[in-house]
């Protein structure tokens, strides 16, 4: 009984052996497997991160690759924009250098043909259109303070032999603009017979810049050789106070004051000939600039003013008769007797509205207005009236025609 228990007992543990074995391999390739499942896990998610990384890297790359392209291309953008400025600004300065630049090589150009005796850089007017003596109309005050010029040029020989004799150095003509300065400094050259060297005095400070004292020596030495010739000569500088400004004005050493301390010197200079002397004529519209040195080097001091009434009527006579404009009697009537009077009542500070040349532009400018209104066909007017001079008069002189109607009642009243 005992030895078939133990056989069954025995049986049983046979039996569980075998189980046990295969109990513990397939917990042991169980947990292999779970650690392998865990590992390819692990890897795959590694795998997986490191592949966003590497995503997200390439990402980051192209972002940073587009944006050196951009910045490449502004770069390339602005390179291009800046070398257009470069280029514009180049070809600006170049252009300013040029422009700069040429008058001074004209000025040289002109210099070096100095040594040609038949070409000076300065030469004298013809003389043959200036107006003599006995045809201006006006300058009766302005010509009496001169005489003594104009008697020292005639009668030399009057001069001699009664010790020292300074001849006249020159005249200063100022006044308002118009008045004819120009006009009556011909008129002394033509009288005299000496050659005329008409200068604008703004030649030595626009054209000429650099140049400026060089040609104020070459002006009075082609002066100097005309006097040698002719006895003497005359130097006309219209608007003078362009290079006889004040020096007080101006700083040490510019241009300008070069310029006023060269006429200085040259208006005094030992090479001028007593005998054959140069003599200076300035016309200035603003002598209150100019420079106090110079004036006193100026023997005559002549304010050139408008012409009187009568002057005037006389002027406007002249000018009818040299323009040949088809003015009415009825028009010369208003013009001689209204209009000329009308500016008798002009204040102070429009003085220049009487002087020849705004007379000479009325004239211009009333026959303009009647050509405009004078009517076609059957209604067109052959000659300029009163109403043209009047609306003339309010575009030249002053708008207020109340002292024309005014003066034209009273000659009716009177009549």
């Amino acid at each position: 009984m005992n030895n078939s228990k133990e056989k069954i007992i025995k049986n049983k543990q046979n039996k569980i052996k075998p189980l046990s074995k295969h109990l513990i391999i397939t917990i042991i390739l169980l947990f292999f497997s779970f650690c392998l499942g865990t590992y390819v896990w692990i890897h795959h998610q590694t795998l997986t991160e490191t592949e966003k990384q590497i995503t997200n890297h390439h990402k980051r790359l192209e972002n940073q690759n587009l944006n050196l392209q951009e910045i490449k291309k502004h770069f390339q953008q602005n390179q291009n924009e800046l070398n257009e400025k470069i280029q514009t600004q180049n070809h600006e300065f170049i252009n300013e250098f040029q422009t700069q630049l040429q008058p001074k090589l004209e000025a040289l150009t002109t210099l070096s043909q100095k040594n040609n005796e038949e070409e000076f850089l300065f030469k004298p007017s013809n003389p043959q259109k200036f107006l003599s003596f006995d045809k201006l109309i006006g300058f009766k005050e302005e010509l009496k303070v001169v005489e003594g010029f104009i008697d020292y040029l005639k009668n030399k020989d009057n001069y001699q032999g009664i010790g020292e004799v300074e001849p006249p150095l020159g005249i200063l003509m100022h006044g308002c603009p118009g008045t004819g300065k120009t006009t009556l400094a011909r008129a002394l050259a033509k009288e005299t017979h000496l050659p005329f060297f008409e200068v604008s005095s703004s030649l030595f400070s626009q054209k000429y810049k650099g140049l400026a004292p060089q040609m104020v020596k070459d002006l009075f030495e082609s002066a100097r050789k005309e006097a040698d010739k002719k006895n003497g000569a005359i130097i006309f500088l219209d608007e003078c106070e362009t290079i006889f400004t004040d020096l007080g004005t101006l700083k040490a050493g510019s241009e300008i004051a070069n310029v006023v301390n060269q006429f200085k010197t040259e208006m005094t200079s030992f090479e001028n000939n007593p005998e054959k002397p140069i003599f200076i004529i300035g016309a200035t519209n603003h002598i209150d600039q100019i420079d106090e040195a110079i004036k006193s080097r100026f023997t005559y001091n002549i304010e050139v003013k408008p012409g009187n009434k009568e002057e005037r009527k006389q002027f406007l006579e002249f000018m009818i008769k040299k323009r040949q404009n088809p003015y009415s009697d009825e028009a010369k009537k208003y013009l001689f007797e209204v209009i000329n009077e009308a500016l008798e009542f002009l204040p102070h500070n429009h003085q220049f509205s009487k002087a020849n040349r705004t007379l000479e532009n009325l004239l211009k400018t009333t026959v303009n207005i009647f050509a405009r209104n004078r009517g076609t066909d059957e209604n067109k007017r052959n000659e300029i009236n009163s109403e043209d001079l009047k609306q003339t008069y309010q575009m030249i002189i002053s708008q207020n025609t109340e002292v024309l109607d005014q003066i034209k009642n009273q000659k009716k009243g009177g009549e």
